[in-house]
């Protein structure tokens, strides 16, 4: 599974979704991580580079560390910024913000289908196609318009005031309570239309959706957004019910709300 590390830190071509690409990113990345050039990913390669990544040598990987490291080399790419937040969340299988060596000794035993400790390009590029087709490809194809991706990354940057990758119930409810112009604590149909038009006002199709989205927000069907609705989206979105929403789980939650669906 160390294609997967590989994908978080050196993915140049992630929006284009197309299996030459990904086999084309999964020999370059396989080439860095095997070190020695035998045609083989040893544990021992894989924690050097970890350990290259983790800067403050204490054995794990924070959120932090992994931010900079990706944001140093795709800052100039918002959407492959916010696709690899989302595989990180994937990885964090406990939830603590950090990726540690019961994760990727996890992550390396899935990858080696032969179990002889090594993982081979052949291993490596299968898992790689599976993982990337789950958590990026899949999310991208199943949205009708073109433009959903960069919707739901704007979305939640605006939700996400600040920018450490997780929402929490107050940026929820202070990105929504903006729409609300007249001050009287709730978000009425024609406040929320006028935003949405006003931020879209060059794409009808995009506005249309939007509108839409407002019935699904609009959870007691009231014709109005208040701090009940903007709780039930919270826990809707909160699948691990952690208090925070991830990029993940954000992503997984948009695609549901717009009728496209996550397959994952």
């Amino acid at each position: 599974m160390a294609y997967l590390f590989a994908l978080l830190l050196s993915l140049p071509a992630l929006a284009l979704c197309q299996p030459g690409d990904i086999n084309a990113v999964a020999t370059t990345s396989f080439d860095k991580l095997d070190a020695n050039g035998d045609g083989n990913i040893a544990r021992p390669e894989l924690d050097a580079f970890f350990k290259a990544e983790d800067t403050n040598n204490d054995g794990r990987i924070s959120r932090h560390e992994y931010t900079v490291a990706v944001e140093s080399q795709y800052g100039h790419d918002p959407q492959v910024i916010h696709a690899l937040h989302s595989l990180y969340d994937a990885l964090d299988f406990n939830n603590d913000n950090h990726l540690d060596k019961a994760d990727y000794d996890s992550l390396f035993t899935k990858a080696d289908t032969s179990g002889n400790n090594l993982v081979n390009e052949n291993e490596f590029e299968n898992k790689m196609n599976c993982l990337f087709a789950i958590l990026v490809c899949l999310p991208v194809f199943t949205l009708c318009q073109p433009n959903w991706v960069a919707v739901e990354l704007a979305l939640f940057r605006h939700f996400d005031s600040n920018a450490d990758g997780h929402l929490t119930r107050v940026e929820v409810s202070s990105y929504l309570n903006t729409f609300d112009t007249d001050g009287d604590g709730q978000v009425s149909r024609q406040e929320y239309n006028a935003h949405i038009n006003a931020q879209y006002s060059h794409d009808p199709t995009t506005q249309r959706e939007l509108h839409a989205l407002f019935d699904d927000l609009d959870t007691n069907n009231n014709n109005n957004l208040s701090t009940a609705d903007y709780t039930a989206l919270f826990d809707d979105a909160d699948a691990n019910a952690n208090n925070q929403v991830s990029a993940l789980e954000f992503n997984r939650w948009f695609h549901q709300a717009v009728g496209s669906g996550f397959i994952g």
